[in-house]
């Protein structure tokens, strides 16, 4: 994969924001830290946006994570087109597939009524 491992944990933990999905968001927080992205940055994630802790790139990746979780098809090509000014074609493909997936993987834990559980 070409796509920055760091920015891969943060599309996957913005999904499971966006699908409230609390096993997912359990894992991927968890997987956020283990990975060495500062807990700050994970804090501030549900408002990046309004945040300056996220790079050009990071911040166009999560618009265009956003845009296809929500599945917005009038307001996608320009989030498609500015990703073209940060990402080559495969890495645009990779993100794509990343967010897809978590979607496929939130969706289906909701389904499965899977809890979290508290680790002691």
């Amino acid at each position: 994969m070409s796509v920055d491992a760091k920015l891969a944990q943060l599309l996957r933990l913005r999904v499971a924001q966006m699908n409230a999905c609390s096993y997912c968001l359990i894992l991927h927080t968890k997987a956020a830290h283990d990975q060495g992205i500062h807990s700050a940055k994970v804090a501030h994630l549900a408002s990046w946006p309004e945040s300056t802790m996220f790079s050009p790139a990071e911040l166009v990746a999560l618009a265009y994570c956003e845009g296809l979780t929500d599945y917005d098809l009038a307001g996608f090509p320009p989030l498609h087109q500015a990703m073209t000014d940060h990402f080559s074609d495969t890495e645009i493909a990779e993100i794509a597939a990343i967010v897809i997936n978590m979607n496929l993987w939130t969706r289906l834990k909701l389904a499965q009524g899977a809890t979290p559980v508290q680790e002691t």
